[in-house]
């Protein structure tokens, strides 16, 4: 029987022990409906998960994850996320989750429950030698990802922006603190080898999906009204400036004086000054013109 390999998508044979594609581990057995549905390996049941049971924990995670849980029961119309330094792990509510792209990762049943979700950033452009630095880091991290039991219980997905690409992976914890403590200290050891002597910066945040509540619409409405209110009073620059070829025309004005009087109507509401400027030196030429024929 063939499967999908849960990295690359590449049909392998069950039997096989690495993907002969990608290289990812297959020791670990997949999931039954990952096994049997290899149409569609975003959506899946849960499943007993693989884990390391001889790593040990971090001690401030199992508390983390349980306020969570807790968060999530007394408001289960809430969207929460824990972050772990700065987002190297997120933790999401179970059917609140979605990939980089916005479609929703689709894990199992949308009761409560953890949703961990990694993404490791490759840049498109190698030109640039900072790119290719952090390039190198995270496609170390994720071989050293391939390397887990848990990995192949992981469901992969890919998403593009600009050539850049987010190498996403996530799976369904369920409900057990206790797996979840030691499948997300695994990764924090194994794959961003974080110490155990080392302090996590956990924040649980809360993501509203009501963003267009009646406040957030009428502050908005409000600030729009004193932008429109801030653009009427300002004084137009260039009211008072002429043309820039204000000399030209002012010659022309000069020498046919019926243009320098049809300019002047025409420009005097928006361009006072440079109405009267034109009317001026088509009355100088005006003038001109009738000495010049009482001389001649």
């Amino acid at each position: 029987m063939v499967i999908k390999c849960p990295n690359c998508n590449h049909y392998v044979s069950d039997t096989a022990s690495v993907c002969p594609k990608c290289g990812a581990s297959m020791t670990v057995s997949t999931p039954k409906n990952l096994a049997n549905d290899v149409t569609d390996t975003n959506n899946h049941s849960e499943s007993p998960k693989t884990f390391n049971s001889n790593i040990e924990v971090f001690p401030e995670l199992a508390q983390y994850l349980r306020q969570h849980m807790i968060l999530q029961k007394e408001n289960p119309d809430m969207r929460y996320r824990t972050v772990i330094d700065d987002g190297l792990v997120s933790i999401f509510s179970k059917g609140n989750c979605y990939w980089d792209d916005d479609q929703p990762i689709r894990l199992g049943g949308y009761d409560n429950g953890f949703c961990l979700y990694l993404d490791f950033y490759i840049y498109a452009d190698e030109e640039d030698e900072e790119n290719k630095e952090e390039n190198k880091i995270e496609n170390d991290r994720i071989q050293r990802f391939r390397s887990l039991a848990s990995f192949s219980q992981f469901i992969p997905h890919k998403t593009y922006f600009d050539g850049d690409c987010h190498r996403e992976y996530a799976i369904d914890l369920g409900d057990d603190i206790d797996i979840a403590s030691h499948i997300i200290s695994e990764i924090l050891q194994k794959v961003y080898l974080l110490p155990l002597s080392e302090e996590l910066v956990i924040n649980t945040e809360i993501d509203e999906e009501d963003d267009d509540n009646e406040d957030d619409v009428a502050e908005n409405q409000e600030m729009n009204e004193e932008r429109e209110d801030s653009y009427e009073n300002v004084e137009n620059p260039y009211e008072d400036v002429e043309d820039s070829a204000g000399i030209l025309m002012n010659i022309l004005c000069f020498l046919i004086p019926i243009v320098g009087l049809v300019l002047y109507f025409v420009k005097k509401s928006d361009y006072p000054n440079t109405a009267k400027s034109y009317l001026t030196w088509a009355a100088a030429g005006f003038g001109v013109s009738i000495l010049i024929n009482i001389i001649l």
